[in-house]
């Protein structure tokens, strides 16, 4: 039994050496794709184009650790670009009807009850009702304004993601041609995506500003809010920001983030403007931002006014997203045939 077992190991060793020598032999060949089945690469269209330009192994590695690094590259700048939503805009675009609950902190507050519970609320029927109606009647211009004929405001509804929405029907006339011009860049704020998207880049520019000229403030403002109960759990400068940004639009707290400089290099960024004047560069910020006249004209045309409480004006009298269903309108015949200020209804 010794003699045989002795034997078949001998056996098998020389079939083990032989074998490892007749791979080692073959590791050239084995380095080539073409000793393997690729058809899975060449049949997908992400990955047809490389594999035609691959003949061994390494390529395929070294082609999958360029891919890898840039879809790192592409996913932290797809984060970078949320930011002002994930922190700021959301809130503003999407409101909770949770009223007691602070977006930042998750805090409770007990105290919103009674007559302050009655003052707080903006979804209570005579509140909404107010809100809705002034929404359409007054356009920002105080010698303009709309008359509101008809408002119906349906049922909340919320679905399993926590967002909610309400039907709204309206009837109105517009007194002038430029109150329903005026009234009409008011629906398409934030009904149109594009004007979405301009209004998050300019968050995102100001953010990244912000960053470079207030870094001792965010400092100092992270120290402070530090000892706010639910908040520092995982605080970034990019929260601490629409931290500061939110109360200060929201909450008449004070400004330290935001000034004619920062505004400034922020409207000059978004559209690469170096070396030309002021005035060139806020005549294409204004021409950027022409599908939402109000913002680009409150940013980018007063100089003598206080472009950080422009901004301030403007994000408070945003409405939040709307999609428009249906949008009709006439023209009011009037009784004289020369009339200029014709009415819309």
């Amino acid at each position: 039994m010794a003699t045989i077992t002795f034997v078949l190991a001998i056996y098998f060793l020389v079939q083990v050496i032989g074998t490892l020598q007749d791979l080692k032999n073959k590791v050239p060949q084995l380095v080539n794709l073409d000793s393997y089945d690729t058809r899975v690469l060449q049949n997908n269209e992400l990955t047809a184009n490389d594999v035609k330009n691959m003949d061994t192994l390494q390529d395929l590695i070294t082609e999958n650790v360029s891919t890898e690094k840039d879809v790192k590259t592409y996913s932290d700048y797809l984060y970078q670009l949320q930011l002002p939503y994930t922190y700021l805009l959301q809130y503003m675009y999407l409101p909770s009807l949770n009223i007691w609950k602070d977006p930042y902190t998750q805090v409770i507050d007990q105290s919103v009850i009674g007559l302050k519970f009655l003052q707080k609320n903006p979804y209570n029927d005579i509140t909404l009702l107010q809100r809705r109606s002034d929404f359409f009647k007054h356009v920002g211009d105080n010698n303009e304004s709309n008359d509101i004929t008809d408002i119906q405001i349906g049922d909340i509804v919320e679905n399993a993601s926590g967002y909610f929405s309400m039907p709204i029907s309206v009837s109105f006339v517009a007194n002038s041609k430029r109150a329903f011009l005026l009234l009409v860049d008011k629906l398409s704020m934030t009904s149109n995506r594009e004007n979405i998207s301009l209004i998050n880049e300019f968050f995102y520019y100001l953010r990244q500003e912000i960053k470079k000229d207030k870094s001792d403030e965010i400092k100092s403002l992270t120290t402070q809010y530090a000892a706010i109960t639910g908040f520092a759990t995982d605080s970034t400068d990019d929260k601490v920001i629409a931290y500061q940004l939110y109360n200060w639009i929201f909450n008449n707290q004070a400004n330290t983030l935001v000034d004619r400089n920062v505004i400034d290099k922020t409207v000059k960024s978004i559209i690469a403007c170096n070396n030309q004047s002021d005035e060139s560069c806020y005549y294409q910020f204004r021409e950027k931002y022409k599908g939402i006249p109000t913002f680009g004209y409150l940013i980018g045309t007063d100089f003598s006014s206080d472009p950080a409480q422009n901004l301030k004006t403007f994000m408070l009298n945003m409405p939040p997203i709307f999609s428009i269903k249906e949008f009709t309108f006439d023209k009011v015949k009037s009784l004289f045939a020369n009339a200029t200020n014709a009415k819309y209804q």
